[in-house]
């Protein structure tokens, strides 16, 4: 490990070890953004899985959760789709990425942390 890790590489590393030593990475996140999802919202959901690109999204969104969204200072009833369309990826805001445009719109900050928690299940599962 030690001739092979480069400074590039210590941000990957962080991520990884969050996961694996904290039970809840969205712990700090306010809870006006951990509403449930309801039924139909969840269907909704897990039906928009197969035209998106959660290899990118996922960890993006992750990122996002925890660093914008423990202040509160984000209005709840906000689109996610907005919040998350300026969101990078290799120089690409991921609202010019055609998969982007099969994330569903009608999806409210408020179900945030619930949405990201069915893409990661329905996302392992596959």
């Amino acid at each position: 490990v030690k001739r092979n890790m480069k400074l590039k590489h210590i941000d990957g590393l962080f991520k990884i070890l969050r996961g694996y030593t904290v039970a809840d990475v969205f712990e700090a996140v306010r809870p006006k953004y951990k509403d449930s999802l309801d039924q139909k919202a969840t269907s909704i959901v897990k039906d928009s899985l197969r035209k998106l690109n959660l290899e990118v999204l996922l960890p993006a969104m992750q990122e996002a959760i925890i660093q914008y969204l423990s202040e509160g200072n984000m209005s709840a009833d906000g689109p996610i789709h907005e919040f998350l369309g300026y969101m990078e990826h290799d120089d690409v805001y991921f609202n010019d990425m055609s998969w982007f445009q099969h994330f569903p719109k009608m999806l409210l900050m408020k179900n945030i942390c619930d949405v990201y928690k069915v893409f990661e299940d329905n996302y392992s599962a596959t």
